[in-house]
């Protein structure tokens, strides 16, 4: 997945949930800079994506092509 298709999918993602990425930050605990540089430098954690999303109802799955 490149970084492009990351952000679009987070940005859907943001919508499904009806939530602003600042929203997303604060119950996560973090300045909404600092994870808008994860986002579009694709340099997020997968225990950090993993966490904000199962506090929204969503699991992250991980699949053969």
């Amino acid at each position: 997945m490149t970084r492009e298709q990351f952000q679009k999918m987070w940005k859907k993602w943001l919508i499904d949930v009806d939530k602003s990425e600042a929203e997303i930050a604060r119950e996560n605990g973090m300045f909404q800079q600092n994870l808008n540089a994860k986002i579009k430098n694709g340099s997020m954690k997968y225990v950090e994506l993993s966490e904000i999303v199962e506090k929204c109802g969503y699991t992250i799955e991980i699949r053969k092509k």
